[in-house]
Formats: C-alpha cells, sequence, structure tokens
C-alpha cells in the first residue's frame, strides 16, 4: 500500500498535482480493501479453530453408543439394540418389529400408548420363541396407530462410534457398522 501510494506521489504531472480529496479517497479505499483482507484472514483462522474444536470434541466419543437415523441396528453378542422414535402426536398402538437378514420377523415388541414426543424401546436379543438371536444386523420397524392405521414412524438407533474422520466437508463419526455420520445427525449420546 505504501509502496503504491509513494510511487503515485513520484510520478505525479508536476503541472497537475492530484487532486486532494481524490488522493484521501483513493487512501480510504486502500485502507477499506487492507481492512477486508485481514478480516479473511481473521474469518479463515476462527474457521480452523472451530474445525479443530469440533475434531476434539468428536474424538471424546470414540468407543460410546451414539443414536442415529437408521432402520438396521447391529446385535452384539450378549447386548441388545436400543432406539428411540420421535412421535409427533400420542398414539394408541406402539410397535416395534425386528426382523433378521432373511427377511424373517424375529421379534415384536407391543409398547402400548405411549405420548407424543420421544419413546424409547430396547431389544435384548431374545427371539419370540425365548431363544437368543445369532449376533448381527437386524432392521428395525417401528410402527404407530395414527388415524386409524399403523403408520411407520422414522427410528434412531444406537451404534457405536469407532472412529472419527476429519476432511473438507467437516467432522464425520464413523460406526462400527460402517456407517458415517456428521455431528449434527447425533440425536443421544450414551
Amino acid at each position: 500500500f505504501l509502496k503504491m501510494l509513494v510511487a503515485q506521489m513520484k510520478f505525479q504531472n508536476p503541472m497537475e498535482p492530484t487532486d486532494p480529496s481524490k488522493f484521501m479517497e483513493q487512501m480510504s479505499q486502500m485502507t477499506m480493501i487492507q481492512g477486508i483482507s485481514d478480516m479473511q484472514t481473521t474469518f479463515k483462522g476462527l474457521a480452523e479453530s472451530m474445525s479443530a474444536g469440533q475434531a476434539f470434541q468428536a474424538s471424546s466419543l470414540i468407543g460410546r453408543d451414539v443414536l442415529v437415523p437408521g432402520e438396521t441396528g447391529n446385535l452384539l453378542p450378549g447386548g441388545s439394540i436400543r432406539g428411540q422414535v420421535d412421535l409427533q402426536e400420542s398414539t394408541t398402538a406402539l410397535r416395534v418389529s425386528i426382523t433378521d437378514k432373511s427377511g424373517r420377523v424375529v421379534k415384536v415388541m407391543e409398547l402400548g400408548s405411549q405420548k407424543a414426543g420421544k419413546a424409547d424401546f430396547s431389544w435384548d436379543g431374545k427371539l419370540d420363541d425365548g431363544t437368543k438371536a445369532a449376533a448381527g444386523a437386524y432392521k428395525v420397524k417401528v410402527e404407530a396407530m395414527t388415524e386409524g392405521s399403523m403408520k411407520v414412524q422414522e427410528a434412531n438407533l444406537s451404534a457405536t462410534v469407532e472412529s472419527v474422520n476429519i476432511d473438507s466437508k467437516g467432522v464425520a463419526l464413523n460406526l462400527q457398522d460402517g456407517r458415517q455420520f456428521g455431528l449434527k445427525d447425533i440425536k443421544e449420546i450414551f
């Protein structure tokens, strides 16, 4: 900025010197441009700092269970599949159906009437006949009685955070079952 100012003054026509008001206008424009450049640098540093903070926060979730949207839960040996549904209105009947990879319904849980809001559920891995289900992936379908018929509801299911991925898109959590979610998609942390 100063080099440009000195060069302009050095090479001006002595017979027609620069008008002081134009000179001041040019100085204020240069100052404004420099201010914008400084502000961009500051915002870039702030964004990098926020990204580092999110990465640190996300790394504390490794090994923890989180609730994320989905229809497939992973049953570990001796474990359970936990879930939650956010009911927009009260229901007289809430049903959770568990289906194995072959498409066979292995467990139906009737949870009865529920008020509007969050309703938690958990499957302990026992089949309808009382035996223990094999470890693996199971489809979870949640239905609520709405306007006289059972309607499918969006479920949030538990999953374990295995690692954290940081890239130009932001911070993402890698789950044990291979899925990936952003921090904004996490509904609850256990």
